[in-house]
């Protein structure tokens, strides 16, 4: 019974874990979470911020993922095992690039976590 028990555990632990990385991704280039992240979110047993910041976080990255689409490359697609994750093409890299300016005066009170001026990233809470 514990080996089924563990087996079983072990095997939605796992798929738990690749839904929250595609959804990583796939929030990052503009598309839907993975539905059973949606569900966790909806019924506030995930918080949705966690996945946000995870998501500001390997904004840069994504963006130099993005430097050869349009440039030799088409696509590029990840893949982990037999699941296709995300693909990177001109529609991502236009949404990854982007940036909405917002012209209008706001005050708020929050903290600066990290600002790197360099790459003109960082976290603002």
């Amino acid at each position: 019974m514990h080996t089924i028990g563990y087996s079983v555990a072990g095997k939605v632990a796992g798929d738990l874990t690749v839904a929250f990385i595609k959804s990583v991704f796939r929030r990052c280039v503009g598309e839907k979470a993975e539905p059973e992240i949606e569900n966790l979110e909806s019924n506030g047993t995930l918080n949705s911020g966690d996945i946000g910041a995870l998501v500001e976080a390997i904004e840069p990255a994504m963006k130099a993922a993005h430097t050869a689409v349009n440039h030799g490359s088409t696509t590029i697609v990840l893949v982990s095992g037999d699941n296709n994750i995300v693909n990177l093409d001109a529609s991502t890299k236009t949404y990854v690039y982007s940036s909405k300016r917002d012209t209008k005066s706001h005050e708020k009170l929050f903290s600066v976590a990290s600002y790197n001026a360099n790459s003109r990233s960082g976290r603002a809470y």
